[in-house]
C-alpha cells in the first residue's frame, strides 16, 4: 500500500450535469458529457457537485465511460442529496496539497533522503555520518559504518598448498608469495623473478614468470622433477639481447611442439601433467611441422674461440651449422663440444678429403683435443656446413663438414670434407669455435631437424 495515492488530472476539463439524482448514499452518476476529463480506470480523481451552493460536496472518484463511481464526502464535505442536472466538475482539493506538502516538509537537512514508514507513511532519513554506507536491515534502509554488524564482511582468499620458503636464487619474498597466491585467486597478473644466469627452476616458482636477462650470454633454464604438482604452471620469457635461452630437462620430462631454444623476445607456459613430465607451450616460438627449425640465430664469431652452450636439446637428434668466416692468418677452424659450459677436449677421431683428390688425403688423426671443420688461409672468404648428429644423445656424436673458400676473383674453388665423431658418451649442449693461431671474424647460425613429418 502507498503512503499517497496517486491521483490524474486533467488541466482543461469541462464542467458537466449529472443524468441522474443522487441520495446521501448514492456511490454511482453518470455525466451527460465527459469533454477533457480524466479517463484513465481505477486512478481516482476529485471532482465537487453544486460547487457554490449549499448543497457542495467534494467526491473522490474513478471513471468508466461517463459513468463515475463516487466516495462520498470528502476534502471536509458532507454527503447529502443532488438533484438530477447538478453542476459537477474536476477540482483541486486540499488533500491533494497536504500529501504534496507532507513529502516537501519531511526534508529538514542537506543529504536527507525519503523513506516509507510504517503506517504506512512517508518518512525521512536523515543524512548518515561520515563514512557511513546506507544498508537495509531487512525491514527498513538505515546508515552504517562499515564495521558494524549490518555490513557482512568481505571473504578473505583462500590459499591452497603451502609454498616452498623463499631463497635468495629465486629472488622471491616472503611477501611475494603471498601476494602471488592471492593474485592467483583473484585472476590478476604474476609475480615476476629476472634471472641474469642459467637456473634451476624451484618450487616457489610456481604460477610465476620467470624473465631472464642475460645479455650476450646464452643461459639454460633446468626443471627438475618432484617440484611441481599436475596442473601447476608458470611462464618462461627471454629478454637477453642476443643471448638464447634453453629450457632444458633435468630430471623432469620437458615435451614441446616448437623449440625449446628461446631467442629475444621469445617465451611461452610450461604446464606439468605431474610431477615429473611438462610440456612447453611456445606463445614466442612459432612451431614447425617439419624442416630445420633456427635454434640459435646468427651470431658474430670474433677472437680466437667463439662458444655457444644450451643449443643442443632433446628437441632435435640433429643439427645443422652454416659458418661463413674469415681468420687472420692461413689457419684450420675447430670445434670442440660442450657440456654446462665446459669445453670436452679429448676423444675427437676425424679425416679430410679434398675436392682435388680422388683418395682420403693425410692419415687419420685419432683421440684429438678438437675437430677441424674449415680450413682458411686469410685472405679468403670460407663457408662451412657442419652437421651434427645426436650431441644430445649418450652415445658418440658423429659430424660431417664441408668447406668451400675462395677469393674476391673467381678462381678454382677449393672443397674440403672433414668427417669423423667425438667417441664418448656425453650429452652435449654447446659447441665451440676456435683457431690455431691469430682471430676469426664472421657469423654462424645454428638448425635443428624437427622430428615431425
Amino acid at each position: 500500500m502507498a503512503a499517497v495515492t496517486r491521483r490524474q488530472y486533467k488541466g482543461a476539463a469541462a464542467p458537466c450535469t449529472t443524468t441522474n439524482s443522487l441520495t446521501s448514499v448514492d456511490t454511482s452518476v453518470t455525466l451527460s458529457a465527459i469533454t477533457g476529463w480524466p479517463s484513465t480506470a481505477a486512478v481516482p480523481f476529485y471532482v465537487v457537485i453544486d460547487p457554490g451552493t449549499s448543497s457542495e460536496e467534494k467526491c473522490s472518484a474513478t471513471i468508466s465511460g461517463s459513468t463515475l463511481t463516487l466516495t462520498r464526502g470528502q476534502d471536509d464535505t458532507t454527503a447529502v442529496s443532488h438533484s438530477s442536472g447538478a453542476t459537477i466538475y474536476p477540482v483541486f482539493s486540499a488533500d491533494d496539497a497536504d500529501e504534496a506538502n507532507a513529502l516537501a516538509s519531511v526534508m529538514t537537512t542537506r543529504g536527507d533522503i525519503i523513506k516509507m514508514g510504517t503506517g504506512p507513511t512517508v518518512a525521512r532519513l536523515a543524512i548518515g555520518s561520515s563514512g557511513a554506507v546506507l544498508y537495509s536491515d531487512g525491514t527498513d534502509p538505515a546508515w552504517a559504518s562499515l564495521s558494524t554488524a549490518g555490513i557482512a564482511p568481505v571473504a578473505s582468499p583462500t590459499f591452497t598448498g603451502t609454498p616452498a620458503a623463499p631463497t635468495a636464487a629465486n629472488g622471491t619474498s616472503t611477501t611475494q608469495l603471498a601476494t602471488t597466491a592471492y593474485v592467483y585467486a583473484n585472476g590478476s597478473q604474476q609475480t615476476v623473478s629476472t634471472k641474469t644466469a642459467s637456473y634451476t627452476l624451484v618450487a616457489a616458482d610456481r604460477n610465476t614468470k620467470i624473465v631472464m636477462n642475460a645479455g650476450a650470454t646464452n643461459t639454460a633454464i633446468t626443471v627438475n622433477t618432484s617440484l611441481f604438482a599436475a596442473g601447476d604452471t608458470l611462464t618462461i620469457l627471454n629478454i637477453s639481447t642476443s643471448g638464447t635461452c634453453t629450457i632444458t630437462a633435468g630430471t623432469a620430462t620437458v615435451a614441446t611442439a616448437g623449440s625449446l631454444a628461446l631467442g629475444l623476445n621469445q617465451g611461452g607456459t610450461l604446464y606439468f601433467t605431474s610431477a615429473g613430465v611438462s610440456v612447453f607451450q611456445a606463445t614466442g616460438v612459432a612451431a614447425s611441422a617439419g624442416g630445420l627449425v633456427c635454434v640459435k640465430a646468427e651470431t658474430a664469431l670474433s677472437g680466437s674461440s667463439t662458444t655457444a652452450d644450451g643449443v643442443f636439446t632433446s628437441t632435435y637428434t640433429n643439427y645443422r651449422i652454416v659458418i661463413r668466416y674469415q681468420t687472420s692468418t692461413t689457419a684450420e677452424l675447430a670445434m670442440q663440444l660442450r657440456a654446462a659450459t665446459v669445453d670436452t677436449a679429448t676423444g675427437y677421431n676425424y679425416q679430410s678429403l679434398q675436392a682435388d683428390s680422388t683418395s682420403l688425403a693425410g692419415a687419420r688423426a685419432a683421440s684429438q683435443t678438437s675437430a677441424f671443420v674449415g680450413k682458411d688461409p686469410g685472405a679468403f672468404t670460407s663457408l662451412t656446413t657442419l652437421e651434427l648428429s645426436g650431441p644430445q644423445l649418450a652415445e658418440p656424436t658423429v659430424y660431417q663438414a664441408l668447406n668451400t673458400r675462395n677469393s674476391g676473383a673467381y678462381t678454382a674453388p677449393w672443397v674440403v670434407q672433414y668427417f669423423g665423431n667425438q667417441s664418448g658418451s656425453t650429452q652435449f649442449d654447446g659447441i665451440k669455435f676456435l683457431v690455431a693461431s691469430g682471430t676469426m671474424s664472421g657469423s654462424y647460425t645454428i638448425y635443428g631437424y624437427s622430428k615431425a613429418v
